[in-house]
C-alpha cells in the first residue's frame, strides 16, 4: 500500500523525532533558567540556622592534680541565628550578569530555530529526491510498456 505524506506533515514529523532538535530545545529550557537566576540576584536574601548541643559537667583540677572538683552546670545549650542579606552596589555586575543571560537564551533560541530550519530543508531535500526518483521510475516503466513505432 502506498500513502503519500505531505510535505507539511513531514515537517512535523522531522520536529517531533529529531534528537538535535530535542537537545536544541532543552538547551534553550537551560539558558531560560540561568536568566531567571541572574534575576534572582537582585532580590534579598534571608538565611537562618538553629542548634542545639549537650555540655557535660567540667572538671577542675589542682595545679599538681592532686584534687578534681565537678561543678554542675546546665547541660543543654542552644543557639539561633538569622541573616537578612540586600544588595546595595556591585557596580553594574548584576545588571551585566542579568544582560548577559538574556543574550545567551537569545541565542540558544536562534540556535534551535536555525537547527529546525536546517533539518526542515534536509527533509525537503531528500522529500523531493524521493518524488524525482519515484517520477524516473515511473517514466522509465512507461517507456518500456510504450511499443516502438514501426
Amino acid at each position: 500500500m502506498r500513502r503519500v505524506v505531505p510535505l507539511p506533515e513531514i515537517f512535523r514529523l522531522t520536529e517531533a523525532a529529531n534528537p538535535s532538535l530535542r537537545v536544541s530545545a532543552a538547551g534553550v529550557a537551560v539558558a531560560r533558567q540561568q536568566a531567571e537566576v541572574a534575576k534572582l540576584q537582585q532580590l534579598p536574601g534571608i538565611s537562618a540556622s538553629l542548634g542545639a548541643g549537650y555540655i557535660g559537667n567540667p572538671v577542675l583540677i589542682d595545679r599538681n592534680f592532686s584534687s578534681a572538683t565537678n561543678i554542675a552546670m546546665p547541660h543543654f545549650a542552644n543557639s539561633f541565628a538569622l541573616q537578612a542579606t540586600q544588595l546595595i552596589f556591585k557596580g553594574n555586575q548584576v545588571k551585566n550578569n542579568i544582560t548577559t543571560a538574556t543574550l545567551r537564551e537569545q541565542l540558544a533560541e536562534l540556535g534551535l530555530e536555525k537547527n529546525t530550519q536546517d533539518m526542515k530543508l534536509l527533509a525537503a531535500g531528500n522529500y523531493f529526491d524521493l518524488y524525482k526518483l519515484y517520477n524516473q521510475r515511473k517514466v522509465y516503466t512507461d517507456n518500456i510498456s510504450w511499443p516502438p513505432n514501426g
